[in-house]
């Protein structure tokens, strides 16, 4: 409930505040509702992290034993580490926008311009499309990979590769070579994964958010 909460409020706020619902909208936010409790029964069934934190806080759960100073010390290290990957990746390739983004940009369907300083209301809907990406390929893909062909514990690592690609590929189209956005983006989700096996579910949206933010800034004049 709590993690749809903060969804629908992100998206409310970065579109202007508008009560009347399209039915497109009103299916993605009962899809990141499913999606979150497909996610939560995995994590039961696997006896692993779901949302340690958010169960902390709301909950007061005192069975949730959270390292505060790891989990920030992670949460700000990927960050850091992604940032600065993408940062040397893009200065020895300078990569451009691909001609299919190009297209949405100018249709006014892109959430925002590449290496474009971006604006409250599209850091507010990027943080929505981060939850929804966070929750499907760090909550749900993994977990369910795990209980179906019984790959937890020692052989989770498989999972997190798996969904790594799965991420990457989904991130296709972007930019001009295509290779480029797929080797920035496939490493970051393999450390995500390893971060929410640990931390559970809300670290991986505090780094996925503070990396994709941060790369608006850092973008700028590294993309064509």
């Amino acid at each position: 409930v709590v993690v749809m909460g903060i969804y629908i409020l992100l998206i409310a706020l970065g579109g202007g505040i508008n009560l009347s619902l399209t039915f497109t909208e009103i299916i993605s936010y009962v899809k990141v509702a499913v999606y979150t409790c497909i996610g939560m029964h995995l994590c039961s069934r696997l006896s692993i992290k779901d949302m340690p934190l958010l169960r902390k806080l709301f909950k007061n759960d005192n069975n949730e034993k959270i390292n505060l100073k790891g989990y920030i010390f992670s949460a700000v290290g990927v960050i850091v580490g992604s940032v600065g990957f993408s940062y040397i990746l893009f200065k020895l390739t300078k990569p451009g926008i691909s001609e299919a983004l190009k297209r949405t940009i100018d249709n006014g369907d892109a959430v925002t311009d590449l290496g474009a300083s971006p604006s409250v209301d599209i850091i507010l809907l990027l943080l929505g499309i981060v939850i929804t990406e966070e929750i499907v390929f760090r909550f749900v893909i993994p977990n369910y990979l795990a209980v179906k062909f019984k790959l937890g514990e020692n052989k989770y690592w498989i999972t997190i590769v798996i969904s790594s690609i799965l991420w990457a590929l989904a991130h296709a189209n972007t930019l001009d070579p295509e290779w480029i956005k797929f080797v920035q983006i496939f490493p970051v989700g393999i450390v995500l994964g390893v971060m929410y096996k640990r931390y559970g579910l809300e670290s991986c949206i505090i780094a996925h958010g503070g990396f994709n933010i941060l790369m608006m800034y850092v973008s700028t004049g590294l993309i064509g």
